[in-house]
């Protein structure tokens, strides 16, 4: 390309960007393109990049992986090392081409020989994940190595987390953690990281809360939403109006798991039903199955809402499609005592079977008590107070109180007193808890069952 054209090329390139951001002009995607078009026509391979990425990223309209897949290959004609890295993305993830790993592989590495470090992280990625081609641990780690070398940050905080795990290579936590402050700077998930080390704690170094916050903060404060919720987990215990303020900001960024932590602190906490109710609503809405779970429990009982029924056996079904398992006795009580449907002892105890299949020793516990109900009354089957008895026990064993009152009510023979209080109950509006209440890492929650 001469002076002139590559002169006029780039005046192209800067005329789309301004026509795409509307910087001087008003934002017009159509004219952005012609002009990018024309640039990339004149040689110019940023231009035949970029457009390529708008038809990937689908900023044009329409299904266009070839259209980029050309563009690409012009970007590579003309010996652009990214080009090289863009085609060899094409191959592959299957746009506008056939998947070809060995190709990808092939062009990433030119890439890197040109000097494109970024092409390390992408080569190194296709041998840890094994997809479409063997997965070789040695392999993703020597590119991870070559990565960080060069400088790249993606690869260093790979590199770092494999050392910090273990994973293809001996576990050296220390030189995990010389890696990520190295890359800390920039870097969030190196930020975030760093919190996690601290707060746990390595085997030359005790766990330091206040470091850990510091690098917790400085990734919240670039948008890492998991770092708000270890924020969030740490202030508990400190100071709780600063703990809420995190799981706040983590919710309204995450409408899925984080706004299913935040309602659940606000439900744990008695702060605000309501608003616990809505942000549970929200987070089951964006599909989160736990708080499908606790919305259903919600409805159940009447908390942040006026008790429905209709709702609370819609969600629990929803949260039992998608194998969350403390659902199941919830449903198989409504199928049991004919609530908004008619009785179906048959389906009931199909889920209590369910229920008591799964290793979860509260939803087993909870399944066995309602089955040894079945035994007693003579509910779909055959009338058995030994059998009954029997489920009940077995219930008890798991520290059902549900099971423990019953067994008290049939017989106070027995049961011996000391093992009554075995679990722990607490009161909150009408439901009886009477399991931790606790959140693993912000997003899980213990079993909550009303008696």
């Amino acid at each position: 390309m001469n002076n002139y054209a590559l002169e006029q090329a780039e005046e192209l390139f800067e005329q789309a960007l301004e026509y795409f951001l509307g910087i001087e002009k008003e934002k017009n995607m159509i004219h952005a393109k012609e002009l990018l078009q024309q640039s990339s026509e004149l040689g110019l391979s940023k231009s035949s990049n970029l457009l390529g990425d708008w038809y990937i990223k689908k900023i044009i309209p329409g299904d266009n992986y070839k259209e980029a897949f050309k563009l690409y290959t012009r970007g590579y004609e003309f010996g652009d090392m990214r080009s090289f890295s863009r085609l060899a993305m094409c191959y592959e993830k299957g746009y506008g081409i056939k998947k070809d790993i060995p190709k990808a592989l092939e062009l990433y590495e030119k890439s890197v020989e040109l000097g494109n470090k970024d092409a390390c992280f992408s080569i190194a990625r296709i041998y840890e994940k094994g997809e479409n081609i063997k997965m070789d641990l040695s392999k993703a780690i020597l590119w991870y190595k070559r990565g960080y070398e060069k400088g790249d940050a993606d690869c260093a905080c790979n590199l770092a987390t494999c050392y910090y795990k273990g994973k293809g290579i001996e576990q050296n936590i220390e030189k995990a953690k010389e890696i990520f402050l190295a890359f800390s700077e920039y870097n969030t998930q190196n930020q975030r990281n760093l919190g996690v080390i601290f707060y746990k704690g390595t085997p030359s170094c005790k766990p330091n809360e206040e470091e850990a916050i510091y690098w917790f903060t400085k990734a919240a404060n670039n948008g890492d939403i998991t770092s708000m919720l270890h924020l969030g987990k740490i202030y508990k215990n400190l100071d709780k109006e600063k703990a809420m303020e995190w799981y706040r900001k983590a919710g309204s960024l995450d409408h899925k798991k984080a706004a299913y932590s935040y309602a659940f602190h606000l439900y744990q906490y008695k702060i605000d039903w309501n608003e616990s109710f809505k942000w549970m609503k929200c987070s089951a809405e964006n599909k989160h199955v736990p708080a499908q779970f606790l919305l259903g429990l919600f409805y159940k009982c009447g908390i942040g809402t006026p008790v429905a029924h209709d709702k609370a056996f819609y969600w629990f079904n929803i949260a039992a499609e998608n194998g969350y398992e403390q659902s199941y006795s919830h449903i198989g009580r409504y199928y049991r005592d004919g609530r908004i449907i008619k009785i179906d002892y048959e389906n009931a105890l199909f889920w209590f079977e369910k229920a008591i299949a799964s290793q979860n020793i509260n939803v087993r516990g909870e399944a066995l008590y309602d089955y040894g109900v079945m035994y007693l009354d003579g509910l779909g089957v055959k009338k058995n107070k030994i059998r009954a008895i029997g489920y009940l026990l077995e219930s008890k064993e798991l520290g059902c109180i549900n099971a423990i009152n019953k067994l008290k009510e049939l017989d106070s023979d027995i049961i011996s007193n000391e093992n009554i209080n075995n679990s722990r109950i607490i009161e909150h509006g009408n439901i009886i808890e009477y399991v931790d209440m606790k959140v693993i890492d912000g997003y899980e929650s213990a079993n909550w069952v009303e008696i």
